[in-house]
């Protein structure tokens, strides 16, 4: 459960998706970056409380007038958005304007998701080579057409099988993973004083309690994020179809595959940036991680 829960967090603030970085390098330099985390997390956990709300008055009147349990209506996910809710929304007064209202809202709430994965990779590209900033609407077109032939195997018969290896192996191991990275990278390679540092220089004080924040930046969250994904690899289950059977070897490699592609863009672009640095080895590392006052 509570690694469901870590997973649920992860989604619903877009932490370790790039998506966080890429809308904040269009902030000021100067803007208050501590007053936006900390409005947007307690939004977000206000919001998670109402849908939860929502939700389960929602299975539990099902529940009562169908006499099955919760957890037998609906095991998350597709079944909960498409099956149960639109069931519950056709006993509700002019069910046709609350169904329209419903899949409007998830389909925004997806249009949303790929702008902000989308722009992401976007970003990237255009700090790396600023040449293709002049060439920005058509490098939109063209990802959006790759992403849409990519996608079309999840709507085809067999899709609901594929979105469940993607959800199974790209969106679980692999943001553990990197957010243990972005942790350990920022917090004990670049240092924890030294971030906090840049924080009062960019908003004009330190963010308190100081001590707590670099407790949990430091101690709490790495060690959290570890035990989560040790608890995860120690109860790993492969995914299993709707009746229950467990998907083939090769579905499962493809899973892990997917996973390690997730993962691999960081030490790869690391190689070839120190491929690229002249001087020996030591000198390039020196370099590398050589933290520069700004």
């Amino acid at each position: 459960m509570w690694v469901d829960a870590a997973g649920q967090m992860f989604f619903s603030l877009s932490v370790c998706f790039g998506g966080i970085i890429m809308f904040g390098s269009f902030n000021k330099f100067k803007n208050n970056i501590y007053i936006d985390s900390l409005i947007i997390s307690v939004m977000d956990l206000v919001t998670s409380i109402i849908a939860g709300f929502v939700i389960f008055s929602v299975l539990g009147g099902l529940s009562t007038e169908s006499n099955v349990e919760i957890e037998n209506l609906a095991k998350g996910g597709f079944e909960l958005a498409f099956v149960v809710y639109p069931e519950a929304l056709a006993r509700l007064p002019i069910p046709q304007l609350w169904s329209i209202l419903f899949f409007f809202m998830l389909f925004t709430l997806g249009l949303d998701s790929e702008f902000a994965l989308l722009e992401t990779v976007l970003t990237c590209l255009q700090d790396e080579y600023p040449k293709l900033r002049k060439f920005k609407g058509l490098l939109c077109f063209s990802f959006g057409v790759c992403c849409f032939f990519f996608a079309l195997p999840c709507v085809c018969p067999g899709g609901t099988y594929v979105v469940g290896l993607l959800d199974g192996y790209a969106a679980d191991f692999s943001v553990l993973c990197v957010a243990s990275c972005e942790l350990i990278a920022v917090m004990w390679v670049y240092g924890s004083r030294r971030f906090m540092n840049d924080i009062q220089f960019m908003i004009g004080y330190t963010p308190h309690p100081a001590a707590f924040w670099v407790f949990c930046w430091t101690i709490c969250a790495p060690i959290l994020i570890s035990m989560l994904f040790i608890y995860r690899m120690i109860r790993y289950e492969p995914p299993k179809y709707d009746n229950g059977e467990v998907y083939p070897e090769f579905a499962q490699s493809v899973g892990w595959l997917l996973s390690g592609l997730c993962l691999c863009p960081r030490p790869l672009y690391f190689i070839y940036r120190f491929c690229l640095e002249p001087g020996s080895i030591k000198q390039v590392l020196n370099f590398r991680f050589h933290c520069v006052q700004a």
